[in-house]
Protein backbone atom coordinates (compact mmCIF):
# COMPACT_ATOMS: atom_id res chain seq x y z
CA UNK A 1 0.00 0.00 0.00
CA UNK A 2 1.35 3.32 -0.97
CA UNK A 3 1.07 6.74 0.65
CA UNK A 4 0.15 9.39 -0.93
CA UNK A 5 1.72 12.74 -0.58
CA UNK A 6 -0.28 16.26 -1.25
CA UNK A 7 0.31 17.85 -4.28
CA UNK A 8 0.75 21.16 -2.84
CA UNK A 9 2.24 21.50 0.89
CA UNK A 10 1.01 24.79 0.87
CA UNK A 11 -1.05 23.64 3.76
CA UNK A 12 1.45 21.84 5.96
CA UNK A 13 2.56 23.66 8.47
CA UNK A 14 6.13 24.96 8.26
CA UNK A 15 7.35 24.02 11.86
CA UNK A 16 11.66 25.34 10.71
CA UNK A 17 10.24 28.73 9.72
CA UNK A 18 8.55 28.81 13.24
CA UNK A 19 11.91 27.17 14.65
CA UNK A 20 14.09 30.34 12.89
CA UNK A 21 11.03 32.85 14.25
CA UNK A 22 11.75 31.47 17.72
CA UNK A 23 15.12 31.79 17.40
CA UNK A 24 15.66 34.54 15.98
CA UNK A 25 16.69 38.07 18.25
CA UNK A 26 13.84 40.28 18.32
CA UNK A 27 14.98 43.66 16.81
CA UNK A 28 12.85 45.95 18.16
CA UNK A 29 13.25 44.51 21.63
CA UNK A 30 14.78 46.90 24.35
CA UNK A 31 17.99 45.76 26.04
CA UNK A 32 17.88 45.07 29.32
CA UNK A 33 18.08 47.22 32.47
CA UNK A 34 21.11 45.34 33.43
CA UNK A 35 23.95 46.41 31.65
CA UNK A 36 27.33 43.71 32.22
CA UNK A 37 30.56 46.34 31.57
CA UNK A 38 34.31 44.81 30.48
CA UNK A 39 36.77 46.14 32.53
CA UNK A 40 40.27 47.70 30.67
CA UNK A 41 43.03 45.54 30.31
CA UNK A 42 45.43 45.82 32.63
CA UNK A 43 48.34 48.07 31.66
CA UNK A 44 52.13 46.55 31.53
CA UNK A 45 53.00 47.43 34.58
CA UNK A 46 50.38 46.43 36.72
CA UNK A 47 50.35 43.14 35.15
CA UNK A 48 53.46 42.65 35.93
CA UNK A 49 52.96 43.58 38.93
CA UNK A 50 50.07 41.26 39.46
CA UNK A 51 52.18 38.39 38.28
CA UNK A 52 54.91 39.54 40.58
CA UNK A 53 52.09 39.56 43.34
CA UNK A 54 50.89 36.22 42.24
CA UNK A 55 54.16 34.24 42.27
CA UNK A 56 55.41 35.79 45.80
CA UNK A 57 51.79 34.24 47.07
CA UNK A 58 52.93 30.90 45.60
CA UNK A 59 56.56 30.91 47.02
CA UNK A 60 57.76 29.08 50.26
CA UNK A 61 57.87 31.45 53.27
CA UNK A 62 61.63 29.92 53.34
CA UNK A 63 62.60 30.87 49.72
CA UNK A 64 61.89 34.28 50.67
CA UNK A 65 63.68 34.12 53.57
CA UNK A 66 66.93 32.95 51.80
CA UNK A 67 66.35 35.58 49.04
CA UNK A 68 66.36 38.72 52.12
CA UNK A 69 69.49 37.04 52.68
CA UNK A 70 71.35 36.69 49.67
CA UNK A 71 70.13 40.45 49.16
CA UNK A 72 71.76 41.43 52.87
CA UNK A 73 74.88 39.49 51.94
CA UNK A 74 75.09 41.27 48.83
CA UNK A 75 74.81 44.56 49.96
CA UNK A 76 77.58 43.84 52.73
CA UNK A 77 80.10 42.55 50.16
CA UNK A 78 79.68 45.43 47.81
CA UNK A 79 79.93 47.91 50.99
CA UNK A 80 83.25 45.88 51.98
CA UNK A 81 84.45 46.03 48.22
CA UNK A 82 83.69 49.64 48.30
CA UNK A 83 85.77 50.27 51.48
CA UNK A 84 88.86 48.10 50.39
CA UNK A 85 88.98 50.24 47.21
CA UNK A 86 88.67 53.30 49.23
CA UNK A 87 91.71 52.31 51.65
CA UNK A 88 93.61 51.25 48.81
CA UNK A 89 93.22 54.56 47.46
CA UNK A 90 94.10 56.30 50.92
CA UNK A 91 97.57 54.81 51.38
CA UNK A 92 98.68 55.29 48.14
CA UNK A 93 97.58 58.87 48.52
CA UNK A 94 99.60 58.83 51.81
CA UNK A 95 102.65 57.00 50.84
CA UNK A 96 102.89 59.39 47.53
CA UNK A 97 102.17 62.87 49.29
CA UNK A 98 104.12 61.57 53.04
CA UNK A 99 107.54 62.85 54.03
CA UNK A 100 109.97 60.32 53.26
CA UNK A 101 113.73 60.86 55.28
CA UNK A 102 116.56 58.72 54.58
CA UNK A 103 120.71 58.35 54.65
CA UNK A 104 122.05 59.44 51.58
CA UNK A 105 125.50 60.15 51.71
CA UNK A 106 128.13 60.14 54.46
CA UNK A 107 131.84 61.51 54.78
CA UNK A 108 134.44 61.64 56.95
CA UNK A 109 136.76 64.97 57.97
CA UNK A 110 140.51 63.85 58.74
CA UNK A 111 142.05 64.87 61.53
CA UNK A 112 144.04 67.69 59.64
CA UNK A 113 146.02 68.87 63.27
CA UNK A 114 147.63 65.72 63.91
CA UNK A 115 147.57 63.12 61.53
CA UNK A 116 145.40 63.41 58.23
CA UNK A 117 145.11 59.34 57.95
CA UNK A 118 143.04 59.91 61.61
CA UNK A 119 138.87 60.98 61.52
CA UNK A 120 138.01 64.28 63.20
CA UNK A 121 134.34 63.11 63.08
CA UNK A 122 131.84 61.33 60.67
CA UNK A 123 129.31 63.17 58.71
CA UNK A 124 126.23 61.00 57.47
CA UNK A 125 123.60 63.35 55.51
CA UNK A 126 119.86 62.66 55.35
CA UNK A 127 117.32 63.49 52.79
CA UNK A 128 113.48 64.11 52.39
CA UNK A 129 112.46 62.41 48.99
CA UNK A 130 108.52 63.09 50.10
CA UNK A 131 105.82 65.71 49.19
CA UNK A 132 105.88 67.01 52.87
CA UNK A 133 107.83 67.78 55.71
CA UNK A 134 109.24 65.39 57.92
CA UNK A 135 108.62 66.90 61.39
CA UNK A 136 110.11 65.99 65.19
CA UNK A 137 113.39 64.58 63.32
CA UNK A 138 115.31 63.05 65.35
CA UNK A 139 118.98 60.84 65.00
CA UNK A 140 120.53 58.55 66.99
CA UNK A 141 124.32 57.58 65.69
CA UNK A 142 126.79 55.33 66.98
CA UNK A 143 129.96 53.74 65.82
CA UNK A 144 132.08 50.33 66.51
CA UNK A 145 135.30 48.36 65.32
CA UNK A 146 133.37 45.08 66.07
CA UNK A 147 130.88 44.29 63.32
CA UNK A 148 129.03 41.65 65.64
CA UNK A 149 128.28 44.31 68.02
CA UNK A 150 125.86 46.33 65.58
CA UNK A 151 122.35 45.61 67.54
CA UNK A 152 119.57 45.52 65.77
CA UNK A 153 117.39 48.55 66.59
CA UNK A 154 118.48 51.83 68.44
CA UNK A 155 117.09 53.70 70.94
CA UNK A 156 116.89 57.77 71.18
CA UNK A 157 118.58 57.15 74.74
CA UNK A 158 121.96 56.16 73.12
CA UNK A 159 121.86 59.39 71.17
CA UNK A 160 125.01 60.40 69.74
CA UNK A 161 123.52 62.99 67.16
CA UNK A 162 121.11 66.12 67.54
CA UNK A 163 117.41 67.10 66.77
CA UNK A 164 117.13 69.50 63.93
CA UNK A 165 113.17 69.90 63.95
CA UNK A 166 111.48 69.74 60.56
CA UNK A 167 113.21 69.08 57.30
CA UNK A 168 111.24 70.63 54.29
CA UNK A 169 110.53 68.12 51.26
CA UNK A 170 113.60 67.73 48.92
CA UNK A 171 115.46 69.11 51.89
CA UNK A 172 118.55 67.69 53.35
CA UNK A 173 120.19 67.79 56.84
CA UNK A 174 123.07 66.45 58.51
CA UNK A 175 124.10 64.52 61.57
CA UNK A 176 127.70 64.13 62.98
CA UNK A 177 129.47 62.20 65.05
CA UNK A 178 132.86 62.48 66.95
CA UNK A 179 134.77 59.41 67.42
CA UNK A 180 136.46 58.22 70.46
CA UNK A 181 139.90 56.71 71.19
CA UNK A 182 138.84 53.33 70.26
CA UNK A 183 137.84 54.06 66.30
CA UNK A 184 141.26 56.47 66.30
CA UNK A 185 143.09 53.41 67.63
CA UNK A 186 141.38 51.18 64.60
CA UNK A 187 141.98 53.87 61.75
CA UNK A 188 145.76 54.21 63.41
CA UNK A 189 146.69 50.16 63.21
CA UNK A 190 145.12 50.86 58.86
CA UNK A 191 141.64 49.13 59.74
CA UNK A 192 137.95 51.09 59.49
CA UNK A 193 135.37 50.64 61.42
CA UNK A 194 131.48 50.98 61.00
CA UNK A 195 129.15 53.83 61.36
CA UNK A 196 125.19 52.89 62.39
CA UNK A 197 122.24 54.45 63.62
CA UNK A 198 118.75 55.21 63.59
CA UNK A 199 116.77 58.62 62.17
CA UNK A 200 113.04 59.31 63.77
CA UNK A 201 110.19 61.58 62.13
CA UNK A 202 106.46 62.28 62.41
CA UNK A 203 104.65 63.22 58.69
CA UNK A 204 101.82 66.03 58.08
CA UNK A 205 99.23 63.16 58.58
CA UNK A 206 100.14 62.06 61.96
CA UNK A 207 102.00 58.81 61.64
CA UNK A 208 105.64 57.53 63.10
CA UNK A 209 108.53 56.77 60.49
CA UNK A 210 112.06 55.97 61.31
CA UNK A 211 114.95 54.80 58.55
CA UNK A 212 118.29 52.98 59.62
CA UNK A 213 121.69 52.69 58.00
CA UNK A 214 124.70 51.32 58.32
CA UNK A 215 128.09 51.87 56.74
CA UNK A 216 131.60 50.74 57.00
CA UNK A 217 134.13 53.00 56.31
CA UNK A 218 137.39 52.36 54.60
CA UNK A 219 140.90 53.03 56.21
CA UNK A 220 141.60 55.35 53.56
CA UNK A 221 138.43 57.67 55.02
CA UNK A 222 137.19 58.08 51.48
CA UNK A 223 135.09 54.71 50.88
CA UNK A 224 131.68 54.03 52.71
CA UNK A 225 130.05 50.88 51.77
CA UNK A 226 126.08 49.58 52.80
CA UNK A 227 126.40 46.84 55.49
CA UNK A 228 124.56 43.88 55.00
CA UNK A 229 122.01 44.47 58.48
CA UNK A 230 120.68 47.33 60.17
CA UNK A 231 119.43 49.37 56.60
CA UNK A 232 115.63 49.02 56.86
CA UNK A 233 112.95 51.41 57.33
CA UNK A 234 109.59 50.97 58.93
CA UNK A 235 107.94 51.00 55.59
CA UNK A 236 110.04 48.66 54.16
CA UNK A 237 107.02 46.32 53.49
CA UNK A 238 105.68 48.32 50.87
Amino acid sequence: MSTQLPENNKDAPNIQGKSKEKNAPNRNATSSSITQTTPPPASGANSYASNNDAKKALMPPWLKEVGEIIVVISAFALVVVDWKQWKEMSDERLLDERAWLMAIAASATPNSNENEALPKYFVVEFKNSGKTPAKNVRASMNYTVNFNSIPQSDTIDNDLGASVGTVAPDGTTLFKIIPQNDIIQSFAEGKGCWVFGTIWYDDIFGEHHWSQFCLSVGNDLKTFAAAPIHNNCDDSKY
